[in-house]
């Protein structure tokens, strides 16, 4: 599941990230001993290279989570991750927003469903986190998932 999940987010919306990707199958006491906290179905942390070589991402993937929950929260990650990479990092709510929009890209096409409604209801969710993402869904309607990755990378541009 998880490397439908990567080659979906790579080839399908284009979120190569610049070093290398592990996804790790991980159970709840694998978490919180290696130091990642949160109720979420995935977790990332990156690791800098020794000397001249590349990073690492380390994506730990709760096990016993529903594939709903996987995929919801490894795009929302990985989206993350993107938008921090190639966007403005300085804009919180526009780099939740589109992993928020990756994870509703991903659910759409492989799941078949749509968490919208849930994530614009969400009282826990900033009014501009949901205005970002109601403006990304609209320019991928308008052109395609080329051009919100383009509105993402001209943010830093600004």
């Amino acid at each position: 599941m998880t490397l439908l999940a990567r080659q979906y987010l790579i080839q399908q919306l284009g979120l190569k990230l610049s070093d290398d990707v592990e996804l790790k199958l991980v159970n709840p006491e694998q978490l919180a001993k290696e130091g990642f906290s949160g109720d979420s179905a995935c977790a990332v942390r990156y690791q800098k290279g020794q000397g001249s070589g590349t990073g690492r991402y380390l994506f730990a993937v709760r096990s016993g989570s529903s594939p709903v929950d996987i995929f919801q929260s490894l795009a929302w990650s990985w989206g993350i991750q993107w938008a921090n990479l190639n966007g403005d990092q300085s804009k919180d709510d526009l780099v939740g927003a589109f992993g928020q929009w990756t994870s509703h890209a991903m659910l759409r096409d492989l799941a078949h469903t749509d968490e919208s409604r849930s994530f614009l209801r969400s009282p826990g969710i900033p009014q501009a986190s949901k205005d970002y993402y109601k403006q990304l869904i609209e320019i991928e309607k308008q052109g395609n998932v080329e051009a919100v990755l383009a509105f993402i990378k001209n943010q830093s541009k600004l």
